[in-house]
């Protein structure tokens, strides 16, 4: 996400299609490296959410080319690709996947620089736009995305926005029955793709025990943080009790004090010395 109004057409479409976007619960994003912001907290509900990009980032959690991910045939409920499209030649072979792995009655999203938009993202304007895609970049209009491809067919609905003020191209379109045309189609032999899918396996897998190391080492921090806080606990009771002991003895001693101050305020004879004067007074 790299500027605010495509914030706004994701917030126009979640009142659009608010079940859509509630109930969604396996997304696919391509191009989901987090720049200057994601659309992830668009989704809290989802339980199966992967952001691919070129280049491990963050927001991205596996390292596939969206035209070669190996996703079962309708496993989205809701494909996205936001600020990516510009930034690749491929972008016709993404898109293809993205409606294949969509399911019926599913969201595709897009996002992509219109006619007019600035360069970014190269090694001639701002790399940090893109670092992953730095020698291409070419504005993608509403012509040339329906000259590519069939949305009539794949889509039972579909809308194309132009922002003129960000220079901009938006689309949603929510996915017919229609399955990829064999025309269409453009991706290699099915014992390739049994290759690139086992490939993509052994990363997911390789992903997973990393992200299980990394939960057990936050867990161990964790484990020794609440040791120290419950040993840290023990010495502030103790001390509390070393503390509410010494009053104790404070005010004993106060009162001590006090009675001492007293007797030397109110003198009283000593029982011996009144016994020896009586004794004399009795002589006399």
């Amino acid at each position: 996400m790299a500027h605010l109004e495509q914030r706004q057409f994701f917030d126009q479409l979640a009142r659009l299609f608010p079940n859509q976007f509630q109930q969604a619960d396996c997304i696919l994003e391509v191009g989901s490296q987090d720049i200057n912001g994601s659309i992830r907290d668009f989704f809290t509900e989802a339980t199966n959410f992967i952001g691919l990009d070129i280049g491990m980032a963050p927001g991205v959690d596996w390292t596939v080319p969206g035209e070669l991910i190996e996703l079962p045939d309708q496993w989205a409920d809701i494909s996205i690709s936001t600020e990516c499209f510009e930034h690749t030649s491929s972008w016709p072979k993404i898109l293809i996947n993205m409606i294949r792995i969509t399911r019926k009655d599913g969201l595709v999203i897009l996002t992509m620089a219109g006619d007019g938009r600035g360069t970014h993202g190269t090694i001639d304007s701002d790399e940090g736009s893109s670092p992953f895609t730095t020698s291409y970049y070419a504005n993608i209009g509403i012509d040339e995305l329906v000259e590519k491809i069939k949305f009539g067919v794949y889509f039972k609905s579909h809308g194309f926005i132009v922002n003129s003020e960000a220079k901009d191209t938006y689309f949603w379109g929510i996915r017919s029955e229609q399955m990829v045309l064999p025309g269409d189609a453009q991706w290699d032999s099915p014992m390739q793709r049994l290759a690139r899918a086992q490939g993509q396996l052994g990363q997911a897998v390789h992903r997973h025990n990393l992200l299980q190391e990394e939960i057990r080492a936050v867990r161990a921090v964790a484990e020794q943080a609440a040791e120290e806080s419950r040993r840290l606990t023990e010495e502030k009771n103790s001390l509390q009790s070393s503390y509410q002991s010494l009053q104790q003895a404070h005010r004993e001693l106060q009162q001590e004090h006090a009675n001492v101050q007293l007797q030397m305020q109110n003198p009283q004879p000593r029982p011996l010395l009144s016994k020896l004067l009586s004794a004399l007074r009795d002589r006399q």
